[in-house]
C-alpha cells in the first residue's frame, strides 16, 4: 500500500439488522453498495465499481467492526473469526458475532433490533481508481473506485455528512485530508452552471488521467 494513501469513510443508510439467535446473536448488512454515486465535491462524484472489494475479502485484510468508528468499542475482527466479510454483486456484506456479555455490544444489539440504529459506515484505502466524465452529467467528473482495502465496518448512529456543508462532508469522508488525486479534481467553481470552456477543461483532465 502506498504511503500516500489516506483513510476515507463512506456511509450507507438502512442497511443494518440484527440476526442470529438469543444464544448466538449477530449483526449483519451491507457496509457499501456498488453502483451508487456519492457527491464528493461540487463537480466531482464517486462510484464504487463491482469487484472493488474482491481482494480485500480474499486476502482477509486487517478489518474490525466497532460502534461509531470508536476502537474502544470493538465488536469483532476478521483475524479473530468473529467478523466475516463477503464481496457479492451488491457490494460489501458483513456478518459480525455479538458478545452480549459486553455492555456496549449488548446495548447496540438491542438498538439495532428495535431499529433505533440502522445505518452503516466503512473505512477504506483507495488502491485503484479512475477519473472519467460522468455520462449522466457532462458537468461532473466521476471517480470510479476499482480496488479498496477495507479496515473498518461500523454501525453508526447517523451518517456524519448527512445534511452538512461541503466542508463538513469533506472532513467526515476524508479525515486525513483529500487524497492528491481527489484534490486535483476538486478545484472548480461550485456554481451549478458550467460553460463550454469548463467542460473542455474537464475533458482534458479526464484524457490525461486515462493516459496516466
Amino acid at each position: 500500500m502506498s504511503t500516500a494513501t489516506k483513510k476515507e469513510f463512506r456511509f450507507l443508510a438502512q442497511e443494518l439488522r440484527a440476526a442470529g439467535t438469543d444464544a448466538k446473536p449477530r449483526i449483519q448488512g451491507y457496509a457499501a453498495r456498488y453502483g451508487i454515486k456519492t457527491q464528493l465535491q461540487p463537480g466531482l462524484r464517486e462510484v464504487i465499481m463491482p469487484g472493488a472489494f474482491r481482494k480485500t475479502v480474499a486476502n482477509k485484510d486487517a478489518c474490525y467492526a466497532c460502534f461509531n468508528h470508536d476502537p474502544e468499542k470493538i465488536l469483532g475482527r476478521v483475524s479473530a473469526g468473529n467478523l466475516r466479510l463477503r464481496d457479492d454483486d451488491t457490494g460489501l456484506y458483513f456478518d459480525c458475532d455479538i458478545d452480549l456479555g459486553v455492555s456496549y455490544a449488548s446495548d447496540l444489539y438491542r438498538n439495532i433490533q428495535n431499529q433505533t440504529i440502522s445505518e452503516c459506515s466503512f473505512g477504506f484505502y483507495a488502491l485503484k481508481e479512475d477519473f472519467v466524465e460522468d455520462d449522466e452529467d457532462q458537468g461532473e467528473i466521476l471517480r470510479e473506485l476499482r480496488e479498496c482495502s477495507v479496515f473498518d465496518v461500523s454501525p453508526v448512529i447517523e451518517p456524519q455528512y448527512q445534511g452538512t456543508s461541503v466542508s463538513a462532508r469533506s472532513r467526515a469522508m476524508f479525515p486525513d485530508g483529500l487524497p492528491e488525486t481527489v484534490e486535483l479534481r476538486s478545484k472548480r467553481p461550485s456554481s451549478i452552471e458550467v460553460d463550454e470552456r469548463e467542460i473542455a477543461a474537464m475533458r482534458a483532465r479526464v484524457a490525461i488521467a486515462q493516459r496516466s
